[in-house]
């Protein structure tokens, strides 16, 4: 008698774990925060980890906020992030003035504002600039934004 009570509690109790971290995480703003943490706490980039456990239609936004809360945390390793939000979503400062470096699938990558990225790891060459994702490419540039799925930059690298 026990023993089928006992796996109806286990099969709830996994199910409520998958539901309580999917509305942690599957959202740009709660991968960013656990892409800062994990950088925070010294662990390897595992974005395609973290996305895998999130439903299709949000694992793009997953992987981007997942990316940059990493990043932001291994550039800004002694300031703290600055959030400003509006309607569309969250922007995060970075401080993209330190060199820094990513290693991913044993290539290690060192430049300003690194990303990594469908496998793949960019660096841009000068302080100061940035790189984001571009459907599955990384540019880097100057002052480089998304907008509608497109990167735009005042000049690109």
């Amino acid at each position: 008698m026990k023993l089928p009570f006992l796996l109806i509690f286990f099969l709830f109790s996994c199910t409520q774990m998958k539901e309580n971290y999917r509305a942690r995480v599957c959202h740009y703003d709660g991968a960013f925060e656990e892409g800062n943490n994990d950088a925070q706490a010294g662990h390897k980039m595992r974005g395609e980890y973290v996305a895998d456990k999130c439903p299709d239609r949000v694992k793009a936004d997953v992987r981007r906020g997942y990316r940059e809360g990493y990043t932001t945390a291994r550039t800004n390793s002694n300031t703290g992030v600055v959030v400003h939000k509006n309607e569309k979503e969250s922007h995060y400062r970075r401080n993209t003035n330190n060199k820094m470096c990513i290693e991913n699938f044993g290539k290690k990558v060192c430049g300003y504002g690194c990303i990594e990225s469908y496998g793949k790891a960019k660096c841009a060459r000068h302080p100061g600039n940035n790189c984001l994702d571009e459907y599955g490419k990384i540019v880097c540039g100057s002052n480089c934004k998304e907008e509608s799925g497109r990167v735009l930059c005042e000049w690109r690298e």
